[in-house]
């Protein structure tokens, strides 16, 4: 069994890249955590361990309640996966209309687009919300925040995302 602890500081440490490519590339973000998703006709709910607002985040903007019923799915939702399996879950998540997942299992960042057409995941390298961001790059900092120290790793990325150059 995987550590709580380890667990929480890969979902906090991934966070902070978000909020950072948000930040870096001056896109709007709204960070709603492990938000319980569930939506009328749907049998099953989720809660991821960390989900977004990006492209939709103007649409949720200060509303402290979201209804799926009511109110658009996050763009992106974040699964840590140290122990178990979350791709269990990607079938709750397409039924509710997320577009993005991000799946990380201690040596990989997956992502996982919806195919509008059959409601389906495919599994993707280049980041649709935050597009034309591979995922793996994201990796070396993973774990270099394991070794320098996150604050030091943060100020690393934000200077690799403002020489960015797909």
């Amino acid at each position: 069994m995987t550590s709580l602890g380890l667990h929480e500081s890969r979902n906090r440490f991934i966070d902070d890249l978000v909020r950072t490519i948000a930040d870096e590339w001056n896109l709007p973000l709204k960070k709603k955590g492990s938000l319980t998703l569930k939506k009328a006709g749907i049998q099953k709910g989720v809660e991821p361990d960390s989900c977004y607002y990006v492209q939709n985040e103007p649409l949720v903007r200060g509303k402290a309640d979201i209804r799926l019923d009511q109110d658009p799915p996050p763009d992106l939702v974040l699964e840590v996966d140290l122990s178990s399996h979350s791709l269990d879950k990607l079938s709750i998540y397409a039924a509710l209309g997320v577009v993005e997942v991000w799946r990380y299992d201690g040596a990989q960042l997956l992502g996982y687009c919806l195919n509008s057409q059959d409601q389906s995941y495919t599994l993707i390298s280049v980041s649709h919300v935050f597009s034309p961001l591979v995922l793996a790059d994201l990796l070396p900092f993973i774990a270099q925040s394991l070794t320098a120290g996150e604050t030091a790793t943060l100020k690393a990325f934000r200077s690799w995302l403002r020489n960015f150059n797909p």
